[in-house]
């Protein structure tokens, strides 16, 4: 049974839980499902995590992030083989659990990955995510190596570095937006009365169609 909601967030694919993929990372401890959240964020806006790898024997498309915790190792299998929407495969510790299969139907649709793996700042975290993800994409259309992109956002190396790889709790908000008018982009900012429809307000982040350049 699939489970729709609709997409929430303008530029951001649909993300769809494959049998047991979801209960499976919300068992994983909480710095895990802020790594693999995190990855799987970055793709549903269009990029690609630096963990995130080919997964062996499945062909393009299918990729997997691997997270370590405490001499413990995470994986979790997902593909961006269709257009229009991101969808978790499998999600399991070392290897899979005998006796427990992936089931080959859809159960669950989300928008934000964070708020379903039960994530606190799940808003601030998606947003900061999408704002990352813009980042990247100018970095590498202009082909700006690290340090003439921490020069550029009058940065440190270790910082670049950690902005790249979208380990972004030391980053704002409103830092990541000051590092995109550092890299001539406008930022507007509209605020508006939420839909009654909508129990909470939320922040979006939409770009706008141009050039990366």
């Amino acid at each position: 049974m699939t489970m729709v909601r609709p997409q929430s967030v303008p530029g951001e694919k649909p993300l769809f839980w494959v049998g047991s993929a979801k209960d499976e990372l919300r068992e994983f401890p909480e710095a895990v499902k802020d790594d693999i959240g995190t990855a799987l964020s970055v793709a549903q806006f269009g990029g690609k995590h630096p963990k995130a790898k080919p997964w062996k024997g499945e062909g393009p498309g299918v990729l997997e992030v691997v997270a370590d915790h405490r001499s413990d190792t995470y994986r979790t299998v997902y593909t961006v083989k269709f257009e229009h929407a991101i969808y978790v495969l499998h999600a399991f510790q070392k290897k899979s659990p005998k006796g427990r299969k992936t089931a080959q139907s859809d159960v669950d649709l989300i928008s934000n990955v964070f708020a379903d793996l039960g994530l606190r700042d799940a808003d601030e975290k998606q947003t900061k995510v999408r704002l990352a993800v813009a980042i990247q994409q100018i970095i590498q259309a202009r082909r700006l190596s690290q340090t003439a992109a921490a020069r550029l956002l009058d940065i440190n190396q270790p910082k670049i570095s950690a902005l790249v790889n979208y380990h972004l709790d030391g980053f704002s908000v409103e830092r990541l937006l000051h590092f995109l008018n550092a890299l001539d982009r406008d930022v507007e900012i509209v605020i508006r009365k939420k839909p009654r429809s909508r129990k909470m307000a939320r922040i979006v982040v939409t770009e706008a169609q141009m050039s990366a350049m």
